[in-house]
């Protein structure tokens, strides 16, 4: 048993450095300018629903982002998100959230989303203080200037570790994360994005927590240089009631 955790830890340390690695070393197309400043903002509030008649640990969640780009001068993205989070009977740790959003874009066509988050967390894993989350996400995509639907497929890894800043609501975190993007349109059958980030979090009480990191966001497109590269400020605050 001793064995496989020392494996489990290495693995966690590789997977760190890995991520601080796609995080520290910009990608060789920056070389050729083809990157942007961007900022990104939210706002996250998740309810229980137990005293309205709901089953235990079903939770409402809203969430509302703002994001800037062209060197932080446009806002170029606002989401306006609304879902049902609640555990899979059977699967212990597990939840699923199916979610609507509709995302007002400037100057691209809006989108309606649907989207289906399954999701859960190991904690303190291997015996080690790193958390690990992993979250599946299912998205389908009503673009409005498109007559058929798109799908899309992410898969998100983030590990956290807890600090030695104590706040009200317990230590800040340090984490890191990264995400991979299958994408059916507008060709089948692509990797067409990932992000790659870290940052810290800070419980200032039991009901909320503020977010501060950094992202670097890497998007297929068509042309000369093939994947646009964008520099992401990252910052939000999460609410739970």
């Amino acid at each position: 048993m001793k064995g496989a955790n020392r494996v489990v830890k290495k693995c966690v340390v590789l997977l760190d450095v890995f991520l601080g690695c796609c995080v520290l070393i910009p990608p060789a197309s920056f070389s050729v300018g083809k990157h942007d400043k961007e900022l990104w903002t939210w706002v996250s509030v998740s309810k229980d629903l137990e005293d309205y008649g709901f089953p235990d640990d079903f939770k409402l969640v809203l969430d509302y982002h703002h994001r800037w780009d062209k060197d932080v001068e446009h806002i170029f993205q606002r989401n306006h998100t609304i879902g049902l989070q609640f555990p899979l009977p059977y699967a212990e740790g597990w939840t699923l959230t199916p979610n609507f959003r509709y995302i007002d874009y400037d100057p691209a066509a809006n989108e309606t989303r649907y989207y289906f988050d399954l999701q859960k967390t190991w904690k303190e894993i291997a015996d080690t203080r790193w958390d690990l989350k992993y979250r599946m996400r299912f998205d389908i995509r009503d673009i409005h200037d498109t007559t058929t639907l798109s799908y899309r497929l992410r898969h998100l890894l983030d590990l956290s570790h807890p600090l030695s800043i104590e706040f009200r609501g317990g230590p800040a975190k340090f984490y890191t994360l990264g995400e991979i993007f299958y994408d059916t349109a507008p060709d089948p059958n692509r990797l067409t994005r990932y992000r790659v980030g870290s940052g810290l979090r800070f419980p200032v009480s039991k009901e909320v927590e503020w977010t501060v990191g950094y992202q670097m966001e890497a998007v297929y497109r068509s042309g000369p240089h093939a994947w646009d590269y964008d520099n992401n400020l990252m910052t939000g605050i999460s609410l739970k009631f």
